[in-house]
Formats: C-alpha cells, structure tokens, sequence
C-alpha cells in the first residue's frame, strides 16, 4: 500500500512541476505556508507571501497574475527568493497568524525579509509588483523587465491540461455513503469544487496520474481512488474539516486520515 501512496506522490509531483516546463523551479507557487511552519519559513531569506480566504472570488481573480509573475521569476529568477500563498481560514492556528501579520482583506500580499514584512499596497499586477520589488531593493536596474510576460492566459497550464483532457475510468465519484461503504478500504480522496481554479488546473493531471499508478501497479481491490464534490456535500467536507480545494487525504481501514499539504518535493512527500 505504501508503495503505491509514495508512486502516486511521486508521479503526482512529476506531473505537477510539468506545468511549469522547466527542469528546475527556483521560483515557485507550489509553496502552502501554514501555521507550523510560517514563521520559521519566512525567516529564510525573501518571500512575497499572498495571504487568502479558501472561498474568495477577489482572490481568485488575482491569481492570473500570480501565474504571470512566478513565470517571469521562473524564466529570470531572482536569488533566495520565493512565492507562496497562506489560507487563514483553514484553521485556529492560521487564524491566529493572520492577526499577527494584520491580515484584514484578501487577498494581502506582503514581501518578507528574514522574518521582516512589508505590505504591498500597489496595484496586483506583474508590472507593478516588480516595481516593489526593486524598490526593496531584491532586483536592480539590470534586471531583465522586456520579460515581463503578456497578460494572456499561461501556455505551460493549457499545454499540459490539453494533452490529459480524458476523464479516468479509474477515479471514482463518492459520497458520504459511499465513503462508508469503502471504509474497509484504503481511499485517496480529492475533496474538490468545480468553482476552484486550482481545482480546474489539477483535475486533469490528477487523472492521468491515477491513471499511470494503476498501469504500473495494476488494479487493487483494497485501494480506492475517489473524488468528493464539496458544493453537492459541503456540510459532509466541513464535518472533516476541508476549507481548502482541491485537498487530498489518504483514509486508511483503520480510521487513520492523513492529508497532505506543503510544497510539493521529494522530501515532504518522502516524509507524508
């Protein structure tokens, strides 16, 4: 079984650093800060930190820039330097650093310096973002601003999205009752929402990774692939305490539930 887990995990990270269409991502949005390990994170040396709600139409809305900007530093990085996103509603300890940080509308983005943040107050726009950013003094007059990507929809998402279009036959819709139903079983389950953007880029790459598993490790009557619509069963997801979509968790016979959360590297997925 955890063979299979780990050669999911593993493909699943294959998968996703595709979208980006290079072979090494030194500037990256596959970082989801939490409250365990903010602090101690954004100590080491420079983050531009978006602070959302789960559910927030304005902060999905920014998110087209967001892809605009992470291409830009993927293409022309700049050293010690990341991205990432902190839900503050996910739970009491994210709440609790979103008052810290003075986080009171969404989307917030702040650039940390070893633990020092700085709160962006510009327009949320590539252009004007790395204006801030050379004003802070992390890029300088040599910096390669004729790269500032067009804001037109990222090529590498609906490249890679196109090429896996087919829904798998091996991933099953669930239910609550179904859930219990399996519960002798050991599920790996997206708890999704058809209004998540996230959702929309990963869905397809979530199938033809299940897809490969199941070539490679054949068919199994004790593992279950499944997907939760949240809208449909929204007091079901919120009884298990899914406030972020897509999220997966792996639900063992034994009543064990492990999620995963993070960036997604050899390491924490080795460790999950």
């Amino acid at each position: 079984m955890r063979i299979i887990i780990n050669s999911l995990l593993l493909i699943c990270l294959l998968f996703i650093s595709n979208l980006n269409c290079q072979e090494e991502d030194t500037s990256s949005v596959d970082f989801v800060l939490n409250g365990q390990n903010f602090d101690s994170t954004v100590k080491q040396g420079n983050w531009l930190v978006m602070f959302r709600l789960a559910v927030c139409d304005s902060c999905d809305r920014v998110l087209d820039e967001w892809e605009r900007m992470a291409d830009l530093f993927r293409r022309h990085p700049i050293p010690d330097f990341q991205m990432a996103f902190f839900v503050c509603d996910f739970g009491n300890k994210e709440i609790e650093i979103c008052q810290q940080e003075a986080i009171y509308g969404f989307p917030t983005m702040k650039l940390y310096n070893k633990g020092v943040g700085t709160k962006y107050q510009g327009p949320r726009t590539v252009e004007a973002i790395t204006v801030f950013l050379y004003n802070n003094q992390l890029i300088d007059k040599n910096y390669n601003f004729d790269a500032i990507p067009s804001p037109a929809p990222n090529p590498h998402y609906s490249k890679v999205v196109k090429s896996v279009q087919s829904v798998s036959k091996n991933i099953i819709s669930l239910n609550p009752e179904k859930i219990a139903a399996n519960a002798n079983k050991n599920i790996f389950l997206v708890y999704m929402a058809d209004w998540s953007g996230f959702w929309k880029k990963m869905s397809p790459i979530w199938d033809h990774v299940v897809d490969n598993v199941v070539r490679e490790q054949g068919e199994s009557e004790t593992v279950v692939f499944g997907r939760i619509d949240c809208v449909s069963y929204s007091e079901f997801c919120a009884e298990k305490g899914v406030k972020v979509y897509p999220s997966l968790k792996f639900l063992s016979p034994q009543g064990n539930v492990e999620s995963f959360f993070g960036k997604l590297n050899m390491e924490n997925l080795t460790n999950f």
